[in-house]
Formats: structure tokens, sequence, C-alpha cells
């Protein structure tokens, strides 16, 4: 029964407090702040993706395959695993193992950071045949 009346006590204090405070003020109070933490993921244009797709060439002689199927973009380095991409703004894609591409705006070029993780088969997908 104690502990029902202290609480029953603080409760009534917070609310008289928080009445008082209204009152005498315009700004709301501030209860906490939250840190929103990672990149959101950025929404392409209908066709923006057009620009980007098709095969790459590297200087090894290495290929990579850039498509879209739906609202999701793909690439796959020669026979290693499909890797999906996820827009982080124009022109720039990255994997979920970390895998970065940026293309020129003209479609004609792309630089790849992290290329080894682009071979990672923790971000593999797998189509079934049609």
């Amino acid at each position: 029964m104690k502990k029902l009346t202290l609480i029953a006590a603080i409760g009534a204090a917070l609310i008289s407090f928080s009445a008082a405070h209204a009152a005498d003020s315009t700004e709301p109070t501030v209860i906490a702040k939250v840190e929103v933490t990672g990149s959101p993921r950025y929404q392409l244009a209908p066709q923006e993706f057009d620009t980007f797709k098709g095969r790459y060439e590297f200087d090894e002689g290495t290929s990579m395959r850039v498509w879209q199927q739906q609202n999701r973009f793909y690439a796959q380095i020669a026979d290693q695993p499909v890797q999906q991409m996820f827009a982080k703004s124009p022109g720039v894609f990255e994997s979920k193992a970390g895998a970065n591409l940026r293309f020129a705006e003209d479609g004609s070029t792309v630089a790849v950071t992290q290329f080894g993780k682009l071979l990672v088969a923790s971000n593999t997908v797998r189509f079934a045949k049609n």
C-alpha cells in the first residue's frame, strides 16, 4: 500500500509541474533527443538507372554486368555471385557487404571501391529460371 501511495504522489507532482511549466512557457519541452544513424536510401527516378545498366570492362579484362529487375539493382562480376546494390545518391550504389559503385553521370565509366566485397557470397541473390 505504501508503494501505491508513493507512486500516486510522484505522478501528481509530475502532472502539477508539467501544468505549471506549460503555463509559463510557449516553447515545447524537450524530453529526449534522438540521433538517427545510418545512411538513408536514395530514391531513383523511374528511368534514372537506364544510364548505368550494361556491361563494364575492367583494365585487367574482368567484366561486370549491372542491371535492374523491377525496382532492385544488381551487379555481377564474371561468374561470381549476383550482388544486390542499393542506391545511396545519384550514380552511387552500395552492396550489403560494403562494395561501392560510383558511375559517371553519362554511365560511360564506373569506379568500384571495396572491389573484393562484390565477391562476398553473404549478399548473394539467386534467381529462379523462367
